[in-house]
């Protein structure tokens, strides 16, 4: 443990620690906190999430960030290597695996960001993958991206009479379900919020098969992300659950998804489709002369963006990774990077 306290006066103070080494008060006030903003209910944001990947890779810190004697947020991150740790050079907790960076805190607390990156003692902080609406990252964010989100709070009838809206894709999706019921078998839908690791094994099989044949990272390459998963599945929160998906038609698989869940929130993280089986996919042109045109989807798209933000003035390459790596030695500013494929 370390602490690290704001000289300036404003009763600021970092404790670094383990993930695993938090009480299970820190663990009961990270779960509220992760309630108190919209931006935080993501299972990637989760302590059970943090504690998962420190089982994996080890050089994980949580920066439990206190103001006037009281804990008012974490702020999980990670060292890709052990050279990277001494130069205290950090990136975003689960690396490529993680789809949601933050800081959780009280959006009431007064935070700024760059004075927890500070006292945290880290030279660089590598962020991608941050919410617009975060309220301390997201209004120093830069490279915005679109961010499908389905809502189904108004309940799934609503959600549907959305859908017959967009009258095109509505019918196309109808028009393809019933052949694919005539033509292979009855379209059912599973879901196990519980799976057997066999089962979440199954999917990343068929997802890094999928990556393999187009050419593409094959992330599940890697042992420490199989592992990661692995750790997860152990997990039983409501705040970080696994949950595998699956679509049959008959006897017949035709498509999977493994994902995450907090809260009522699903992540749509590892999508896998049967590829014989493009034919049924609305909009996919299948007797209809359309080619592979992209349908317009229907979700509602707010924002997300890839993080920039300094911790001290100076000046930064968004584009040149390395050398930003090699100005670390000195007060550098993070920087943003590509999204995971």
């Amino acid at each position: 443990m370390l602490m690290r306290t704001d000289m300036t006066g404003n009763g600021l103070a970092i404790e670094r620690l383990k993930p695993s080494d938090l009480s299970g008060g820190d663990i009961e006030l990270w779960h509220e906190l992760m309630l108190s903003h919209p931006a935080f209910c993501n299972a990637f944001l989760s302590p059970e999430f943090a504690i998962a990947c420190e089982h994996v890779y080890r050089s994980v810190e949580v920066a439990v960030i206190h103001r006037g004697g009281t804990v008012c947020g974490f702020f999980p991150y990670q060292f890709v290597s052990s050279q990277k740790k001494i130069l205290r050079l950090a990136e975003r907790i689960g690396e490529n695996m993680s789809d949601c960076a933050g800081i959780v805190a009280d959006p009431q607390a007064g935070l700024n960001a760059s004075d927890i990156f500070s006292l945290s003692g880290l030279n660089l902080i590598f962020l991608t993958h941050v919410y617009s609406s975060d309220p301390l990252l997201g209004p120093l964010a830069s490279n915005l991206e679109d961010l499908h989100v389905i809502d189904l709070t108004t309940g799934k009838n609503a959600y549907l009479e959305t859908l017959r809206k967009r009258k095109s894709f509505y019918q196309d999706t109808q028009r393809c379900r019933r052949k694919l019921s005539s033509e292979i078998g009855a379209v059912k839908f599973g879901y196990d919020s519980t799976p057997p690791l066999d089962a979440v094994q199954h999917v990343l099989d068929r997802k890094q098969a999928q990556y393999r044949a187009s050419g593409a990272v094959a992330v599940f390459d890697r042992f420490e992300r199989r592992a990661l998963i692995a750790a997860l599945n152990e997990v039983h929160s409501p705040y970080c659950a696994i949950s595998v998906a699956t679509l049959k038609a008959g006897d017949r698989d035709c498509a999977w998804h493994f994902g995450l869940i907090c809260q009522g929130v699903m992540h749509y993280w590892f999508p896998v489709y049967e590829k014989s089986l493009g034919k049924y996919s609305p909009d996919a042109g299948s007797g209809s002369g359309r080619g592979s045109r992209r349908p317009r989807h229907h979700y509602h798209r707010p924002r997300r963006r890839r993080c920039t933000m300094e911790t001290e003035p100076g000046k930064c390459d968004t584009e040149d990774r390395q050398g930003l790596l090699a100005q670390a030695i000195g007060p550098v500013p993070a920087c943003a990077s590509p999204c995971r494929p």
